[in-house]
């Protein structure tokens, strides 16, 4: 028998000064458990720190009961992950409600209507210091990140290369060839 444990949400209790739920794109919210267990395959009380996203939950139920892939799926599976394999490029996973976040390794970008604000999670988990200012390269290849998802925004086919653009305005902007340079020796891109 599969056990998944799971939940699309998770709760703001005055964390950020709201209480609510679901609407906001602060860790409480978007953090939540998702536990698998299927003892003949899966290792117990293995533990994944990697984020990942819902979407990739039924290809990974799929594979996990042997069953052919669906036509028309946005994710992957986690199979792989789960034994500790890295994950596909890209290596980043994206939320929205109320706005949009990607994160990316200790960074998460978050694009509200109005403002941006960027937070380092590893320094700073309760998301309380905006980053933009004093981090403006890594804001900018988090912003190209999002604008690419945004294009492609069927995960499998932007993990293949063959996503198309959902509208012209999504593609990513033309970069000055001084902040290419400066994404280069970061290693955000080639």
């Amino acid at each position: 028998t599969l056990v998944v444990f799971s939940s699309d949400h998770g709760e703001e209790l005055f964390d950020h000064g709201r209480n609510e739920h679901g609407q906001t794109l602060y860790e409480e919210v978007l953090r939540t458990p998702l536990v698998l267990r299927l003892p003949s395959l899966l290792p117990a009380g293995r533990k994944v720190h990697h984020p990942v996203e819902m979407v990739d939950l039924l290809p990974t139920v799929l594979e996990l009961l042997d069953l052919p892939p669906l036509a028309g799926v946005h994710g992957r599976s986690l199979f792989p992950v789960v034994y500790g394999r890295t994950p596909q490029e890209p290596d980043y996973v994206i939320a929205e409600t109320g706005g949009l976040s990607l994160r990316l390794g200790p960074h998460k970008l978050v694009r509200l209507e109005t403002e941006l604000r960027l937070f380092d999670l590893r320094t700073d988990p309760g998301e309380r210091s905006n980053l933009i200012a004093p981090r403006a390269v890594t804001t900018r290849a988090l912003e190209v990140r999002l604008g690419e998802a945004l294009a492609a925004p069927h995960k499998d086919r932007r993990l293949t290369g063959m996503g198309g653009l959902r509208s012209p305005t999504a593609v990513a902007p033309v970069l000055k060839p001084e902040l290419l340079r400066q994404l280069r020796s970061l290693g955000y891109i080639q």
